[in-house]
């Protein structure tokens, strides 16, 4: 029977290991993450992982119980396993794509962050035509030239050109730009609070059909990307419960918080990917590392059920040491088949091979120390 003493401490770890995905979505919206600074943070989860699965978990408990095979066996079970379960698994399309090449899009994520769909919500076009709610008013100033505080060209006020129009459609490329993320709207005078709508080369007013056709594909693109962040942060959930499941059968031994560092650092990059679509969606800080904390805390929960469920099949020590090399097997095949391909399609390889460095070397001192 478990009492209050034996839970809180693995809940604990699992809560704290799986809260880390907020650090990953705290630097998805205080920094735009690219190919380098990816690879670099996948590498040192890859480092971490492997390091500790390898030393602690395979060869520190073949030495420890003088089984090599059993040991062994145990850990090819639990890469085995995950392995077979992996492909059953929901996957976010290409996530790194969506990190880090959103500038080369048609239609820039970065500027649909502004777009508000309430009734209150005020969308400048270019086209000198302001709405607030319900009502529209045209504003004088809409065919003067550029703003420096916004950078968007201005069609001239030439009038209703049917041709014009019809030629503005022909090489329509949509530029979308918002204010700098400062969190305060509308703190300069004349620039707008929401979205600025604007055409390259034209030097005509596109027709009102076109910049409701772009202000729609706005939306689709708002919504497409709140829906990938929900699909990255079930997948994250559904990932995040066998690691609760290791790090509340490690609490039970003397390396119980190293096991719980190990899985911290490997969620950051997940709560980075959670985080990026949802920000992209909403502009909202709140809710994007909101959703990163809900998936972190599918870990708990996967510890919750390795204390009630799983616990009274490995009570005895000598079964927990098994069970935690098959574990090590899972953390190493979650390091060659999840972590290395997507660290490999950032495409800078030095870079992850610094970040396997840093985490082998910073895991392997704290293992050999017992910090």
């Amino acid at each position: 029977m478990l009492d209050g003493q034996t839970i809180w401490w693995p809940l604990l770890l699992s809560t704290l290991a799986g809260l880390s995905t907020t650090i990953g979505a705290v630097l998805a919206i205080t920094r735009t993450p690219d190919e380098s600074f990816l690879a670099f943070l996948l590498g040192t989860a890859m480092g971490v992982m492997a390091t500790v699965s390898g030393a602690e978990l395979w060869w520190h408990k073949a030495v420890q119980r003088q089984d090599w095979l059993g040991v062994s066996l145990a850990v090819a079970a639990g890469a085995a396993a995950f392995a077979l379960l992996d492909p059953l698994l929901p996957k976010p399309p290409e996530p790194q794509q969506l990190l880090l090449h959103e500038a080369d899009k048609q239609v820039e994520p970065d500027a649909v962050l502004q777009l508000r769909l309430s009734s209150q919500a005020e969308v400048k076009l270019a086209t000198g035509v302001k709405w607030q709610g319900s009502g529209v008013r045209q504003h004088s100033h809409a065919a003067t030239s550029p703003r420096p505080s916004s950078g968007l060209q201005r069609w001239p006020s030439t009038g209703s050109n049917g041709a014009a129009a019809a030629a503005a459609a022909q090489q329509e490329q949509p530029l979308l730009q918002h204010k700098a993320a400062s969190g305060s709207a509308g703190c300069c005078e004349g620039v707008p609070s929401v979205v600025e709508l604007s055409m390259y080369g034209s030097s005509n007013r596109p027709a009102a059909g076109d910049a409701a056709d772009s202000l729609a594909q706005l939306r689709a693109h708002h919504s497409g990307l709140m829906r990938l962040g929900l699909l990255m942060a079930i997948t994250m959930s559904l990932h995040n419960l066998p690691e609760g499941c290791a790090v509340a059968f490690s609490a039970f031994t003397d390396f119980g918080a190293t096991m719980a560092l190990a899985i911290a650092v490997h969620n950051i990059p997940e709560g980075l990917i959670i985080a990026v679509p949802v920000y992209a969606a909403t502009n909202s800080k709140t809710k994007a590392i909101a959703l990163a904390a809900a998936s972190g805390l599918s870990e708990p929960i996967g510890a919750l059920f390795a204390l009630f469920v799983l616990r009274p099949f490995v009570a005895s020590l000598e079964r927990l040491d098994y069970v935690l090399a098959a574990v090590g097997g899972v953390m190493l095949a979650v390091c060659g088949l999840e972590l290395w391909p997507e660290a490999r399609k950032c495409k800078q390889d030095v870079r992850m091979l610094q970040g396997v460095l840093l985490g082998a070397v910073a895991m392997g001192w704290t293992l050999l120390v017992g910090v």
